[in-house]
């Protein structure tokens, strides 16, 4: 129940800026028991959990809505441009702005 309800504060404040602090607070641990329960139950860290969900919501964004691609990233909790680039090229091997051109045609 504890995993729970971190994804969901998680989901719920995605555009916010987002510690492992603050999400253990959410449930009362102490911050390194809570990434340790998260990471051991979701198979993968708070922190790459956080990102990962950014940009499912910033792809999200940019199939759904006609938002420039710097009000996709910060609504999609990103600090920068670059970041969101950066971690976007990574994950889907293209820009965000390739993503909608493809989706265009």
């Amino acid at each position: 129940r504890y995993v729970v309800a971190m994804v969901r504060y998680i989901l719920e404040n995605l555009a916010e800026p987002l510690s492992v602090e603050d999400v253990a607070q959410v449930v009362s641990l102490h911050p390194n028991y809570a990434l340790s329960l998260f990471t051991s139950v979701m198979r993968v860290p708070i922190r790459k959990f956080i990102i990962r969900m950014r940009l499912v919501r910033a792809r999200s964004l940019l199939f759904e809505s006609n938002l420039s691609i710097a009000n996709v990233a910060f609504q999609s909790g990103f600090n920068s441009l670059s970041q969101f680039y950066s971690h976007f090229n990574r994950a889907y091997g293209v820009t965000p702005l390739e993503l909608r051109r493809r989706l265009i045609k």
